[in-house]
């Protein structure tokens, strides 16, 4: 987002994202505690729907709060955003790899170039014979 917008419009938005710096922190440690909470809820003894749903959504309520601070900085910005800005905002181009039509480029796997692990019925390879200095 940072990238479509001039230095006066970053400097801008900084300023009012410095200015509700002590509301966001306020925030994120709501979140982290009601992510906390709902971890606690869904690994308990017995998974009970409701609790972990409402659990999720006092979340997500949260991070809903958390949004519409970045967004109303964004709309403060000066000077105001360009046509051009908005729709290069709005229509942000597609990560590469990440969607259908991106030739193959992803990994097969989500661990990348990590080796893949050996299956129940291998036999785990040899430890590396690695001196410590």
């Amino acid at each position: 987002m940072e990238q479509a917008l001039t230095e006066d419009q970053r400097d801008s938005l900084r300023q009012t994202m410095e200015s509700q710096r002590e509301k966001m922190r306020g925030l994120q440690e709501k979140i982290r505690d009601a992510r906390k909470a709902m971890m606690n809820a869904a690994l308990a003894d017995e998974f009970k729907d409701d609790v972990v749903k409402a659990k999720a959504l006092e979340v997500a309520k949260l991070e809903a709060e958390v949004m519409v601070l970045r967004l109303k900085a964004l709309a403060e910005v000066q000077p105001a955003l360009s046509k051009e800005q908005l729709k290069k905002m709005l229509n942000p181009p597609q990560p590469r790899g990440m969607g259908p039509d991106d030739g193959g480029n992803r990994p097969a796997n989500r661990r990348g170039n990590r080796p893949p692990r050996p299956m129940d019925n291998e036999p785990l390879p040899p430890p590396q014979n690695n001196p410590q200095p």
